[in-house]
């Protein structure tokens, strides 16, 4: 180990010269094992602190016990090193001890002219004589102890010149290295030292030190004692006066350039601070703002908590109406029941009308009787006018007339009797009839009370046919909301298989992991069992050893007396005893480490072939485990589809129901109002019961009218009497006929209430059926939820995942120049995409690949995308090649084109296509296809990709409006999706808008308008800058022909402004999408492109002003 020392007056001349050295292979000190900070820099600046006025002391020879043992741990350190220095300027007050502490040690003394020591002290800040004074003291000392050194040491110290060491270090290195035979290789370094000094400095240098003789005669003495390659070096040459004065008047220029500069920057500062207070009002009025901002956001967020209060209001109401549609549904089974009573009370009714028509029959009868009583009456009559002419010629027969005369006043006596017993009961049976008018008019009044009723009972059903539709149309919405949940239930159905696997995989680790415990505590039982009969036979061994020992100390006694020779004989026996005990113990320990690592090398051989069998076992759980995925995915998508299937027969299932029900509800209003039919017959029936009553009365009447009449006979009573029988004759037609359509009303009426009651029947039926199956729709929905939660966390496990079902390659052009494969996959599953078929070719040319999508449902559909971009709308081939140019022209357009699922996909694809491509195993690859120049291709695309420019994109756009009123029109544009860089939204609705006022044309005051709402969320400082019955919105105002509202716009952050030029420079791509989906508008199309094109030269123009009068970029590329 050889030791360099580097020292000098001048630091800044042995950092070079030391990095030249180890260039040429040695070795910087290396600081002390035990304290990183202890180099041999901070050991010489802490030796030197501690020395009192060390400037004063020649040399220090013994700085101390306690810092030689720390220099001793610095040499300890570096012992392993052939060659190893260190370069401080610290060295040279400490020479005498470096030169004792070891004798490997060298040292290269690097001088430094008085000028240049100077001038260095100038370029580190000495700005005054007397720091300059003390700089050239420092100098005069260090190399008056550097020569006296040298004088005094010359075998191990070498002096030089560090101008010309620094222009030649190869040669001093070659010196160096064969002066003391250092392990130095011969190399070339670049020369990169010069020596360069400033002449007006170093004018002014050579005239301070013409002052000192000191320090120049010490400097030419070293110079005397200089080493140097080249003998006849000339000294350096003083500056000409021409040179100091160029140096001079190019200081003073600079000078004066520096002047100007500051003055110019203290111009730069007042408009700065001009601005800075400017800034600051702005400041005080934009935290006014955000306090009026807060305290709206406070307002916001005290609206958002009522409105929550009032939605979940809302929601106890729609469960309250839940409540009241149960109700409904049960008063409606109570009021069939109603009606099957009232239907009960008809029957009886029915038989009560029965009765009376037999009550009438007798009436009838007793009319006919009566009838035949007057027509006995009236032969009577005429026997007695026949008696009456004959007593007139036979008058010597009066008295037995007189006679007769008397018989027949009796007759008549009793038949007035027999009259009056009859009047009186006609009159009881008045009574009788008035007590069943009275009953009649009670039912009468019951029957009005029922139709009131039942008119109730109408309007309730109505309205709950109104409730049963609103009912309807909240199912079908719930229906869509089930739609929408069965996208989450499949994923946690998805999610609950994965954990189901997973807590599987877990149960056949821990149950291996428990199977390794147990074999493992086997073995250790083993060894133990071992290691106890080693120890017994020990034990046993050393019993025999013992006894052994005990027989031959007793062979031992007994031979004393024997001869020298056996004694001696014993003696080697006993030491070769002794030795084989040795042996023996040796042999039983080197037998017990070998059982040892026998049994450890067992144990590491069953634990590494436990862990062999385990990482098989993982691998093979793995590969099951990824085809259970896939056959979970497959079967979840089927079960999604059979679901779907499932709902849409329920939906189908419930419209029939309701139909259904709608129908019965007419039915049972057309009963009803038969029934109100019949009830009114009925009413009519009791009518007509009365007027028999009152005609029966009349009757009766009219029969003791001629009962009193009989004396005058006349043939009155006789017309009367033929009347009297036809009209009962026709009235007794009409009493059948209406009995007769009675009864068939009834029947009819029964059968409709027999068919209502099948109908309720089946409603109730099939009521059950659905809520059967919207109990089994919720459950799996539930259940395909569950599986979606575990497959989101798989995919967050593995966010590269994806799969297929079928892949086919065919490799159609392979050449030097080009290659191209075509490709077609199946139920592909990338980025949280389901894409059923997928077509595209790779092209490699020029080491950059590049994907052509094809498409698989004509040009009718954009499949496999989710939006074809526009400019390539008739196309059967979208070409994702990137090309130099702009990004919006050529095959660039195409990519930039897409929409954001679009462009997520594609980026995805080409990673994963890299990887497949890198797979060894895989046999679907054809033969002659470079795989691994296609996926450096793939990989390149892929980059590319990554770095592509940011591109405003979305995967739906929809006209939500167009609005035209009294000079103002609007378009209202809905776009999903949306994505600029690495920023998303979900949703994002804005207007285009014009306000004209005639004679004007259409589209003078453009503007863009951002409703509250989507845009609330996307613009980082959206502010209601217009409010009026259409809402508040933020307005961005352009006028013709180049004007733009610039105090909307900078109060826009920088992310909102390059949102909105983007979408602004997007606004007729934008526009052409909207034309092909809605040909017909009140407005050409042509008009709104204008409008566009207006918008997009203005803001392109007032960012271009905005820029040159700032001087900075705006942020927002043409």
């Amino acid at each position: 180990m050889k030791t360099l020392c580097i020292t000098g007056s001048v630091q800044s001349r042995l950092d070079p010269f030391a990095e030249n050295l180890g260039k040429a292979g040695a070795s910087a000190a290396r600081p002390t094992t035990r304290d990183q900070e202890m180099t041999i820099a901070a050991w010489h600046r802490k030796v030197l602190a501690t020395q009192k006025d060390h400037a004063s002391v020649p040399s220090t020879s013994a700085p101390g016990h306690v810092w030689e043992q720390l220099v001793g741990e610095i040499f300890l350190a570096n012992h392993n090193q052939p060659l190893w220095y260190w370069a401080d300027t610290g060295s040279t007050l400490l020479l005498d001890f470096w030169f004792n502490f070891d004798p490997n040690t060298f040292f290269l003394l690097l001088h430094t002219s008085p000028h240049e020591a100077l001038m260095d002290a100038i370029e580190h800040g000495a700005d005054t004589l007397e720091v300059l004074q003390n700089a050239l003291d420092d100098w005069y000392q260090r190399t008056r102890q550097m020569l006296r050194f040298h004088l005094r040491h010359p075998t191990r110290s070498i002096l030089l010149d560090s101008n010309d060491a620094l222009g030649q270090p190869d040669a001093y290195i070659d010196v160096l290295a064969q002066r003391w035979q250092l392990p130095l290789e011969t190399i070339e370094i670049e020369q990169t030292w010069q020596n360069d000094p400033h002449h007006l400095t170093f004018y002014l240098v050579d005239k301070v030190l013409q002052n000192q003789p000191q320090a120049l005669a010490l400097h030419h003495e070293v110079q005397a004692s200089l080493f140097l390659i080249n003998d006849s070096k000339a000294p350096a040459s003083k500056p000409e006066l021409g040179d100091v004065v160029s140096d001079y008047l190019e200081a003073r220029r600079l000078l004066q350039a520096g002047q100007a500069d500051n003055d110019t920057l203290r111009q730069t500062l007042k408009a700065a601070q001009s601005q800075l207070a400017d800034s600051n009002l702005a400041l005080q009025d934009r935290q006014v703002q955000l306090a009026n901002l807060e305290t709206d956001h406070r307002h916001l967020q005290a609206q958002s908590e009522q409105y929550l209060q009032e939605l979940s209001e809302i929601r106890s109401g729609l469960e309250n109406s839940d409540q009241e549609n149960r109700l409904l549904l049960e008063q409606l089974r109570h009021t069939l029941e109603n009606l099957e009573k009232l239907a009960q009370e008809d029957r009886h009714k029915s038989q009560q009308l029965t009765e009376l028509n037999v009550e009438r029959n007798t009436l009838l009868s007793q009319i006919d009787l009566f009838a035949k009583e007057k027509t006995a009456l009236a032969a009577v009559h005429d026997e007695q006018a026949r008696l009456a002419n004959e007593r007139k010629t036979q008058i010597d027969t009066l008295s037995k007339e007189k006679a007769g005369l008397v018989a027949a006043r009796d007759a008549l006596s009793k038949e007035k009797a027999e009259l009056v017993a009859t009047r009186d009961a006609l009159a009881k049976e008045k009574t009788a009839l008035a007590a069943a008018h009275d009953e009649q008019a009670r039912l009468a009044n019951e029957r009005k009370t029922q139709i009131d009723t039942l008119s109730k009972e109408k309007a309730g059903l109505v309205a709950a046919r109104d409730a049963l539709s609103k009912e309807k149309t909240e199912l079908v919405a719930a229906r869509d909301a089930l739609v929408k949940e069965k996208t989450a239930f499949a994923a946690a159905r998805d999610e609950q298989a994965r954990l189901a696997n997973e807590r599987k995989t877990q149960i056949d680790t821990l149950s291996k992991e428990k199977a390794g415990l147990v074999a493992a505590r086997d073995a250790l039982s083993k060894e133990k069992t071992e290691l106890v009969a080693a120890r017994d036979a020990l034990v046993k061994e050393k019993t025999v050893l013992a006894t052994a020992h005990d027989e031959q100390a007793r062979l031992a006694n007994e031979r004393k007396s024997q001869i020298d020779v056996l004694s001696k004989e014993k003696t080697e026996l006993v030491a070769i005893r002794d030795r084989l005990s040795k042996e023996k113990i040796n042999l039983a320990a080197a037998r017990d480490e070998q059982a040892r690592l026998a049994n450890k090398r067992q144990v590491q051989f069953e634990v590494l072939s436990k862990e062999a069998a385990e990482l098989i076992a993982i691998r093979g759980a793995l590969a099951k485990e990824k085809t259970q995925l896939a056959a979970a995915r497959d079967e979840q998508a089927k079960l999604a589809s059979e679901r779907e299937v499932q709902i849409n027969v329920l939906a189908n299932e419930k419209s029939n129901l309701i139909a259904t029900y709608s129908e019965q509800a007419k039915l049972l209003n057309e009963h009803k109002a038969k029934i109100d039919k019949l009830l009114n017959e009925k009413a009519e029936l009791v009518a007509a019961r009365y007027n028999l009553h009152k005609e029966k009365t009349n009757l009766t009447v009219a029969r003791d009218t001629l009962l009193k009449e009989i004396p005058p006979i006349t043939e009155t009573p006789q017309k009367q009497l033929k009347i009297l029988s036809a009209e009962k004759t026709t009235l007794q037609a009409n009493l059948d006929a209406l009995t007769k359509e009675h009864e068939q009303q009834h029947s009819k009426l029964d059968e409709s209430e027999n068919e209502n009651q099948q109908l309720l029947i089946q409603l109730h039926q099939t009521q059950e059926e659905l809520e059967r199956y919207l109990l089994q729709y919720q459950s799996s929905q539930e259940q395909l939820g569950k599986q979606q939660t575990r497959l989101q966390k798989i995919l967050q496990r593995h966010p590269d995942y994806w799969d297929f079902n079928t892949l086919e390659i065919n490799l159609v052009e392979s050449d030097s120049s080009q290659q191209i494969v075509q490709w077609r996959l199946t139920e592909l599953y990338i980025g949280e995409r389901l894409i059923p078929e997928i077509r595209f070719k790779t092209c490699l040319a020029n080491g950059l690949a590049g994907i052509v999508i094809q498409r698989t449902e004509g040009t009718g559909s954009p499949a496999p995308l989710l939006r074809w971009p526009n400019g390539f709308a008739t196309a059967e081939e979208l070409p994702c090649i990137p090309t130099r140019g702009p990004s919006t022209q050529g095959n660039n357009a195409a990519l930039s084109g897409l929409g954001t699922s679009d462009w997520d996909t594609i980026q995805r694809l080409a990673k994963q296509l890299a990887g497949l491509l890198a797979q060894p195993t895989e046999n679907r690859l054809p033969k002659q296809l470079n795989s691994a120049a296609l996926r450096n291709g793939l990989l390149a695309f892929a980059k590319t990709l990554a770095g592509w420019p940011k591109m405003l994109r979305y995967d739906s756009i929809q006209l939500q409006e167009a609005l035209c009123n009294q000079g103002y029109e609007r378009l209202g544009i809905s776009l999903g999706n949306l994505c600029l860089g690495h920023s998303h939204w979900p949703a994002f609705d804005y207007r285009l808008a014009t306000v004209d006022i005639e004679p004007h044309p259409f589209g003078q005051n453009p503007r863009l308008e951002f409703p509250d709402g989507s845009s609330r969320n996307v613009l980082q400082n959206w502010f209601a800058e217009s409010t009026d019955s259409h809402g508040s919105r933020l307005e961005l105002r352009f006028a013709r022909p180049n004007a733009m509202d610039t105090n909307v716009w900078g109060a826009l952050s920088q992310n909102d402004q390059q949102l909105i030029g983007t979408l602004i420079k997007t606004l007729p791509l934008q526009l052409e999408d909207l034309k092909q989906a809605y040909p017909a508008a009140s407005r050409p199309w042509q008009d709104w492109q204008a409008m566009a094109g207006m918008l997009r030269d203005t803001l392109r123009d007032i960012l271009i002003r905005t820029t040159a009068l700032r001087g900075t970029p705006a942020g927002i590329e043409e």
